[in-house]
């Protein structure tokens, strides 16, 4: 079983350039591992650590990616999160809101 936890966050006054930036500074800042980019509209990412073994920690090994759309004069970002592993898989179903709230926060920091 796959879990999958979905965000969006509206950015009013950026343009998708200066978003799809901003996230690429923010996953650098993380220490993130870049798998992909195609600017400005996405980018895959992997964050964390398999040394967490709280998959709803903010620090987990996650998947990330990130998919940003013009509206109006600002940018729209969108971002599915998955755990790094499958081996969690009982973790995250039990640990479902937690994983939403933490990750989450780490998603708002952008």
């Amino acid at each position: 079983m796959t879990a999958e936890f979905e965000y969006r966050h509206e950015f009013a006054s950026l343009s998708p350039g200066q978003v799809f930036d901003s996230v690429i500074k923010w996953l650098e800042a993380e220490g993130a591992k870049i798998k992909a980019k195609n600017g400005p509209t996405s980018i895959a990412a992997v964050q964390g650590s398999m040394k967490t073994v709280s998959v709803w920690k903010r620090d987990a090994k996650k998947k990330l990616l990130f998919t940003i759309q013009a509206k109006g004069q600002g940018a729209d970002v969108f971002l599915k999160a998955s755990p790094g592993s499958l081996m969690y898989a009982d973790d995250v179903n039990s640990m479902r809101q937690e994983i939403f709230i933490n990750w989450g926060l780490l998603a708002e920091e952008i």
